[in-house]
């Protein structure tokens, strides 16, 4: 009856044609019993809507539950490029728990429409335990593999999805085009294509407003007059934490390894990109551009990077107005960049060396390490040991204000730039520096650094 207690039960072709025929039960429950394949039949959308003038909707969403119970639905086609909300489900209802989707497995299925086109759903809310493979066509704006976009009380988690996405003027994602809410153990694999002018390309996410955890990207990324390319995401104004990206990564500008371009406020923590990246300007091995009041911390890149102008190892440009990063890395020898605005520059030897990533305070995050390997993530379920605290900095003293660190030499003073555990300690020069010929990394700020009559010049 379409109860909670008692779904519809769908198991075959007529079966949901009557689904997308009932209008009225589209706020009903209903389980999938059976794999139902299409033979390539042309299909519309459950719960179609109009994208009115200024983003109205029009049209009866889907604000029911579908529970797939594992089964697959294959060999469909919607062929509807001017239409807005395409995907086996059109509009899903944009809050609340309503409009669930989970245990599903859709393959070999074709979509093309125009504004908010996924596979599954075009608009999403709540979806789980899914896995989507064909390939999917947008022209507007929006448009993933799982979903073309997700609201802000949105969730995707436990979702696979892998084909291939091919947009025109529009932001596109090898999982879902734009995300309001949170994603979580998800992953992409295929290729994300931008044919023109784009804006947000991603391995993952185009866009990327919520939260990314624990997920990845293998996808190809290819944007070649894009804007805001990246390989896990295209453009992030949210928080991506423990994540990364592996595909190759090709775009005009703001092009990244794992982001293109962080927002205002946007964040990535304990994430990696390893792909190659290729770009026209603000080109980065993790990032292509950081903006204001962003913040990157204890990730790295270790991918071939090329570009023409704001060119870095780690990150092409940043705006230093109230940005924070910290414990940042990038590969000197794989990246073949020298310079970045943010970060440090390891050798591909010191960036398989624990101490590394130890002194830099990296037990604090997700990381987990192998000898002779770079970092990984703890979820990534390796069987490697966590990374160790950093130890204290072997200098004479014990960094109270009482009894400062001592600082004899050049190579005492260097420490400073590579321990996390110096940040907060205090500090007393004993004898004369000469740098002569030398360049070092920025240290963070102190408790206080007093000296007896020494200098540092050169």
């Amino acid at each position: 009856n379409g109860s909670p207690s008692a779904p519809y039960q769908i198991g075959t072709v007529q079966d949901w044609l009557k689904l997308i025929a009932s209008e009225s039960d589209w706020d009903k429950h209903f389980e999938l019993i059976a794999d139902i394949d299409f033979g390539g039949a042309a299909l519309t959308p459950v719960a179609p809507a109009v994208r009115g003038p200024r983003g109205i909707i029009d049209g009866t969403p889907f604000t029911g539950t579908f529970e797939g119970n594992g089964n697959t639905i294959r060999n469909a086609m919607l062929s509807l490029p001017n239409q807005d909300f395409v995907g086996l489900f059109g509009w899903c209802a944009w809050e609340g728990d309503e409009g669930a989707i989970r245990n599903l497995t859709v393959l070999d299925v074709t979509v093309s429409g125009n504004f908010y086109v996924g596979i599954l759903a075009g608009q999403a809310t709540k979806i789980s335990n899914c896995h989507v493979q064909g390939t999917v066509s947008g022209f507007n704006s929006d448009a993933g593999l799982l979903a073309g976009r997700t609201g802000s009380s949105g969730s995707i988690d436990r979702c696979t999805a892998e084909g291939t996405v091919m947009v025109s003027k529009a932001a596109a994602g090898g999982l879902v085009g734009s995300n309001g809410g949170s994603i979580a153990h998800c992953y992409s694999s295929g290729m994300v294509q931008g044919i023109e002018f784009c804006q947000g390309i991603g391995g993952l996410v185009g866009g990327n407003g919520g939260s990314i955890y624990a997920s990845y990207s293998s996808a190809l990324v290819s944007a070649p007059e894009g804007l805001r390319v990246g390989g896990l995401a295209g453009g992030n104004s949210g928080n991506i934490v423990s994540a990364f990206a592996t595909g190759n990564v090709t775009g005009d500008e703001g092009v990244g390894g794992l982001v293109g371009e962080i927002g205002l406020y946007g964040s990535v923590t304990a994430s990696y990109a390893m792909g190659t990246v290729t770009g026209n300007n603000e080109v980065g091995g993790l990032i292509g551009t950081v903006d204001r009041y962003a913040e990157v911390r204890a990730s790295y890149a270790a991918g071939a990077v090329t570009g023409s102008t704001f060119v870095g190892g780690l990150v092409g440009a940043v705006n230093m107005d109230e940005a924070v990063w910290g414990a940042n890395f990038w590969d000197l020898d794989t990246t073949l960049q020298v310079g970045s605005p943010i970060g440090l520059g390891l050798t591909t030897i010191e960036m398989k060396a624990l101490h590394s990533f130890s002194n830099a305070n990296w037990s604090a995050y997700d990381w987990v390490m192998s000898a002779g390997a770079y970092p990984r993530l703890s979820w990534e379920d390796l069987g490697w040991d966590p990374m160790p605290p950093p130890p204290p900095l072997p200098l004479d003293g014990n960094g109270t204000e009482s009894e400062p660190y001592l600082i004899h030499t050049v190579s005492d003073f260097l420490m400073l730039s590579t321990y996390a555990s110096a940040i907060d300690k205090h500090y007393l020069l004993m004898d004369d520096l000469d740098f002569s010929g030398m360049s070092f990394y920025p240290i963070s700020s102190f408790g206080s650094f007093a000296h007896r009559r020494s200098r540092i010049h050169s």
